[in-house]
């Protein structure tokens, strides 16, 4: 066969063939297609921010891949294969910017083909702020009360202020910081504890290990009280001797612990006067004298001295 007849046969229902060919093309690529699937995975957004600048409103922490491919092949990727990231390194100023939401492959999902690669969602609406620096004091927040007859009494934390990191103008608004809330119910002696520090704004960062060492201090608690109407005795007062007979009575306060006082009952001779040295009848100015075990805590008795008179027993 000559040339001629061959590309006349060759050419001969060229449309037919050409679109036979057309048709087989479509039909292998959407069984292709058909055979593939879709899976969805929730990986973390992350900011890339070569630059002095930092979201400063919030945005969507978690995005939506999805993937298409082969089963065999999309199935053995994991969240960790797959970046989802903004990139603020060609943002120099502050201001609102709409950024591209971007992909890349890592790990297993290198070597998948095919692989079709979608996110949602496709951009961000970013404030940029200004990255600054800030230290700002601690405060303990306290829960629940001490046993009965305790206090707080101090406290100290370690450190008393931590460094933030974030956008400028958020950072402006915060003032302090406070603690977890650190549990008194029940304490009857003090304790040390590492707290974590409270941060509420997911835009700002506390540097270090974002707790402070709180030692609190828990004591008695002190209170006053008053005694009426206290006999006062007569000591060492010889056998010979009798006094006036008169009854005498006297009162004190008493400060301390309160769990020691509430329930106190004076001991008999609370107050009383030294007698001992009397060897001649008559009148004497004699001192009030206050038990020794009370007369730590004494804040004050009276009176201070009474007049007695002493005579010989009949």
């Amino acid at each position: 066969m000559n040339g001629r007849k061959l590309l006349e046969k060759t050419t001969e229902n060229w449309f037919a063939k050409v679109a036979s060919i057309f048709v087989a093309i479509v039909l292998f690529v959407f069984h292709r297609v058909s055979a593939l699937e879709e899976r969805f995975l929730s990986v973390p957004l992350t900011i890339r921010a070569e630059t002095s600048l930092v979201p400063s409103n919030s945005y969507p922490r978690i995005a939506r891949v999805s993937l298409r491919g082969e089963p065999n092949s999309i199935f053995l990727i994991m969240d960790s294969d797959i970046e989802v990231y903004v990139d603020l390194s060609s943002y120099t100023e502050p201001g609102t910017y709409q950024v591209p939401v971007e992909l890349s492959k890592t790990g297993t999902a290198l070597g998948v083909e095919p692989l079709e690669l979608r996110v949602d969602p496709l951009e961000l609406n970013l404030e940029l702020d200004y990255r600054d620096r800030k230290l700002v004091p601690v405060r303990p927040e306290f829960g629940g009360s001490p046993d009965a007859g305790y206090k707080l009494e101090s406290y100290t934390l370690e450190p008393s202020q931590v460094e933030l990191v974030g956008p400028r103008g958020r950072l402006e608004k915060i003032n302090d910081l406070s603690t977890d809330y650190i549990e008194l119910q029940g304490r009857s002696a003090g304790f040390t504890s590492q707290v974590h520090v409270v941060n509420s704004d997911s835009l700002v960062a506390v540097q270090g290990s974002g707790s402070v060492e709180v030692k609190v201090f828990i004591e008695d608690r002190i209170i006053r009280r008053d005694f009426e109407n206290i006999p006062i005795h007569f000591r060492g007062l010889a056998s010979r001797f009798i006094h006036n007979g008169q009854d005498m009575y006297g009162r004190m306060s008493l400060e301390g612990s309160q769990n020691s006082l509430e329930n106190l009952v004076l001991p008999a001779g609370a107050l009383y006067v030294d007698c001992s040295g009397i060897t001649q009848p008559g009148s004497y100015t004699l001192p009030v004298h206050a038990e020794t075990l009370l007369s730590s805590g004494a804040a004050g008795f009276e009176p201070g001295s009474v007049s007695v008179e002493i005579a010989v027993r009949r």
